[in-house]
């Protein structure tokens, strides 16, 4: 079904994932939540950078349909978190 790790990563979510080197920011399916959430850090960075001072998406991220995927589930992320 799938080729390999990073395969199944990229391909399970259409695409909208994908592998990143462990020193690369990056959402975490699993974690130890006794040491915190690292995916609350993860969505304020990519959020941050996605919205104008309006919470809207904005710029060159505004037209591309992974970005826009990236602002809403880090939106939602940091809503849920907070």
């Amino acid at each position: 079904m799938y080729k390999n790790a990073s395969d199944f990563c990229s391909q399970v979510w259409d695409h909208s994932w994908r592998v990143v080197p462990d020193d690369r920011p990056c959402m975490r399916l699993w974690f130890d939540g006794s040491m915190g959430n690292p995916n609350k850090r993860v969505a304020l960075l990519y959020g941050s950078h996605s919205v104008d001072r309006n919470g809207f998406p904005s710029g060159a991220e505004a037209v591309t349909s992974s970005s826009l995927q990236l602002f809403i589930f880090g939106a939602m992320l940091t809503t849920l978190l907070s």
